[in-house]
């Protein structure tokens, strides 16, 4: 009778497949759980792609619920739960109240050794006994090696909330293994009890409980800025003995040398020689300090910062001619002036925008700065003074390289084509380069081509004309075997002449027979087998057949 009532239960039209099934939770098969089990559905937590209207009691999907007993969320497979729910067993499924709750019961206070660390304070409602492990909230911490360090750190970065193991430690050099952290400790501590420090510290609501001989050394609190009262901050220790205050920071950054209106006069900047620890940040721009500069053309020289920044500012003397106390180049090798480009040897005025030519004169010897000069034999090229004075310098056309064409291979500079190659010889050119240059060759009139200089002077390719890799007129067919040259034809072969194919070419040519027939061959058939089409070379072989019958 059970059975035909379970068969007289009307199915459910969302039938969903399930991952497996119980064998005896089939009764259930597509009939939905708050369908057979209203009640536990009510438990079932709806948070996944399936709800209670899309899985069946039979199912062995694992889904969270919420008991309605102890109201602890559990995640059980459906069919465990139908089947305790249908057995009716206390627990109902529910593995934390039949006691085999899997998860690890973490503790509900901080141990005792940390306990004992912190410092206490009665304006904390928490007591420390009673704080979580998992509290976010900064506590103050004394050195446990009995050192008079206090510092300030969260309870969770203290120990792990769950294995109960210490996680940071004290900073102080007994305690902590870092010297970076010690070094910084240990010099707040001694700048702590600083008579500035305790008139910079505020008195206020924010500030009760601090002490600041007693400061932890990351705790930030309230400060007010010893040159203006009005700059309230908040900071550390650390912090305020590292930047001080951030407002007269800004300040002195906008009022300053370092400023982005002085920037071009900052890039200049070498030191100040009565005080070389000053910076441009240091330096108010009416400043009457004395600083040296170097321009962009390599000058040094001294200058009051007023001077710079004042509205007609005064620049580098060098390059405004007002001082002659270094050497220029017309003062130690004029002859070298008589080499200058007036042409290419121009600057762009600031003011103005217009080009004008440099007047060489004003260049000092010294200058690293690349002009445009010419060499002996009228070639341009780019040298700085100082490379001119000292011999360095080559110009790229006159140069003689150790490693050129002539010195790597014998015989290759008489290849070289010279009026072809303007101002590049065999001896300023590198065996290496690989920039493509004209060759000639003497076996032939027309033996010119182009090629790398890496290519003939280190790999040790030849003539391609001499290699019968290009036509010329040394190897062409016309030269070489004339007869054949005649029965090839420009009409027959897209234009190309005995003239234009080597005569040692492996391609099939098509030729024309005196019986204007037209027939393809190799040129070395044509040498070997003789001409003619296959129609005449068949009357050609019989008829000398037939003189043979007739001698016999």
């Amino acid at each position: 009778m059970a059975k035909k009532k379970l068969k007289d239960l009307p199915r459910s039209s969302s039938r969903v497949k399930t991952i497996g099934q119980d064998p005896l939770m089939k009764v259930f098969r597509g009939i939905p759980l708050r369908r057979s089990h209203p009640a536990l559905a009510c438990e079932y937590e709806d948070l996944g792609p399936y709800s209670a209207d899309d899985v069946s009691a039979g199912s062995n999907r694992v889904v969270r619920w919420r008991h309605g007993r102890c109201g602890e969320f559990i995640e059980v497979a459906i069919n465990i739960r139908a089947r305790a729910w249908d057995e009716g067993t206390k627990d109902q499924g529910c593995y934390i109240c039949a006691g085999r709750d899997p998860r690890p019961k973490p503790p509900q206070v901080i141990p005792k050794w940390l306990q004992k660390e912190i410092v206490r304070d009665r304006r904390r409602a928490t007591r420390v006994k009673d704080i979580s492990p998992w509290s976010q909230s900064y506590w103050l911490f004394k050195c446990p090696s009995g050192g008079e360090l206090v510092y300030s750190s969260r309870i969770m970065d203290r120990l792990n909330p769950i294995s109960q193991e210490p996680k940071q430690g004290c900073p102080c050099r007994k305690c902590c293994k870092d010297k970076r952290v010690n070094l910084m400790a240990e010099s707040v501590e001694r700048k702590r009890g600083r008579p500035d420090v305790w008139n910079m510290f505020l008195r206020t609501r924010e500030n009760v409980g601090f002490d600041p001989k007693r400061l932890p050394v990351n705790h930030r609190v309230r400060w007010k800025c010893a040159k203006n009262a009005g700059h309230r901050f908040a900071r550390s220790l650390a912090e305020l003995y590292k930047d001080g205050c951030p407002t007269c920071a800004k300040e002195d950054d906008e009022n300053s040398l370092a400023a982005l209106k002085y920037r071009h006069i900052a890039r200049e900047f070498l030191f100040v020689p009565s005080d070389p620890e000053l910076s441009p940040i240091n330096i108010k721009p009416g400043s009457h300090v004395v600083a040296a500069f170097r321009c962009s053309e390599g000058h040094t020289f001294n200058k009051a910062v007023c001077r710079r920044t004042q509205p007609n500012p005064e620049n580098c003397p060098y390059c405004a001619g007002k001082r002659s106390d270094a050497p220029t180049l017309l003062s130690v090798s004029p002859y070298i002036l008589k080499r200058w480009h007036p042409e290419k040897n121009v600057a762009i005025d600031s003011k103005s925008g217009e080009e004008k030519p440099i007047d060489p004169e004003l260049i000092l010897a010294d200058s690293r700065k690349k002009y445009w000069f010419y060499c002996f034999y009228e070639h341009i090229y780019q040298a700085s003074p100082a490379e001119l004075l000292a011999g360095v310098d080559q110009c790229r056309s006159c140069a003689l390289l150790p490693d050129n064409v002539d010195n790597a291979r014998e015989g290759l500079a008489e290849q070289w084509f010279q009026e072809r190659n303007g101002d590049r010889t065999p001896w300023n050119t590198a065996a290496g380069c690989r920039s493509k240059v004209w060759w000639k060759c003497q076996a032939g009139p027309d033996h010119e081509w182009m090629a790398e200089v890496y290519q003939r002077a280190i790999k040790g390719t030849d003539c391609p004309f001499c290699a019968n890799r290009q036509v010329s007129v040394t190897n062409s067919l016309r030269t070489i075997h004339p007869e054949l040259a005649k029965l090839m034809h420009a009409d027959d072969n897209a234009g190309r002449t005995a003239s234009d194919v080597v005569a040692t070419t492996t391609k099939a040519i098509k030729w024309r027979c005196p019986c204007s027939k037209t027939y393809e061959r190799s040129v070395q058939h044509m040498l070997e087998r003789g001409t003619g089409c296959s129609a005449c070379r068949k009357i050609e072989a019989l008829a000398i057949k037939q003189k043979a019958k007739d001698y016999c």
